[in-house]
């Protein structure tokens, strides 16, 4: 178990449901995403109080400037015009792949900050189903390049922003889970923590340490990256308590 749960009260549970490692605060019996746990804020938002896009778009860049990450603009969703295996930007992580997590280019800043528009094709049979799935969203993250010689935070520290970040909205931190997954993509792959809140994950901490090879076996890297992605639109819906992120007044 990492210090920092163990620092913030989080305590190590399986989920009765799933079967799902999760760390939470209180006691649990189940890991609190959607497939496990009902939507509990319809009608009773979770936050102290609504958001629009726009206003925690601009609420989670100065949290995280007032924690020394540089903002940079959001790049094109045209992902084609540096990758060769993806059409679309699907996550903030693709900006930066293969050019920056391989070393060959430096980032634009170090930690950074950006609210990535990403779209995503691959589960549109949910969009207008879940309340929670959509084409085009807006990604939240925190992103650090650690170098051999420059290593900046790992796990302990990005789970404290995220924790702090949510407290900071007004979210009680007794409601978020941490579930312990693992991610893998373009080319890279590593642990992950799925976090959610009544029954919808917010944001996903990625640890990527890994080169996926095409045998399917993977090979350490020398460059440890720290993806994060917070879905904004539904931070927003939330401390709206709208019936669907559809109907929630950022997505008008």
């Amino acid at each position: 178990m990492l210090k920092i749960f163990e620092d913030l009260g989080y305590k190590k549970q399986i989920c009765k449901t799933c079967g799902n490692e999760f760390y939470s605060q209180v006691d649990r019996d189940t890991c609190g995403d959607a497939s496990c746990d009902e939507y509990g804020f319809i009608g009773n938002p979770a936050t102290d109080k609504p958001y629009d896009l726009y206003e925690i778009q601009e609420t989670f860049r100065s949290f995280l400037e007032k924690e020394g990450h540089e903002h940079i603009s959001r790049y094109p969703t045209l992902a084609k015009r540096w990758r060769d295996d993806v059409f679309l930007v699907g996550a903030s992580i693709f900006c930066f792949q293969p050019w920056i997590t391989s070393g060959l280019v430096e980032p634009l800043a170090n930690p950074l900050e950006v609210e990535q528009p990403s779209i995503r094709l691959n589960d549109v049979d949910n969009v207008g189903r879940t309340g929670r799935h959509m084409t085009c969203f807006t990604m939240g993250s925190h992103t650090v390049i650690n170098k051999p010689e420059n290593f900046i935070y790992w796990e302990d520290e990005t789970i404290r922003l995220c924790h702090e970040f949510f407290k900071s909205i007004g979210i009680n931190t007794e409601e978020i889970t941490f579930i312990k997954s693992w991610w893998k993509g373009g080319g890279n792959e590593g642990p992950c923590y799925e976090v959610c809140c009544r029954g919808v994950e917010l944001a996903t901490l990625v640890f990527m340490q890994y080169k996926t090879l095409e045998n399917g076996e993977r090979e350490e890297i020398p460059i440890k990256v720290v993806d994060t992605g917070y879905g904004l639109e539904r931070i927003a819906w939330i401390s709206q308590g709208t019936p669907t992120a559809l109907f929630c007044s950022c997505c008008r």
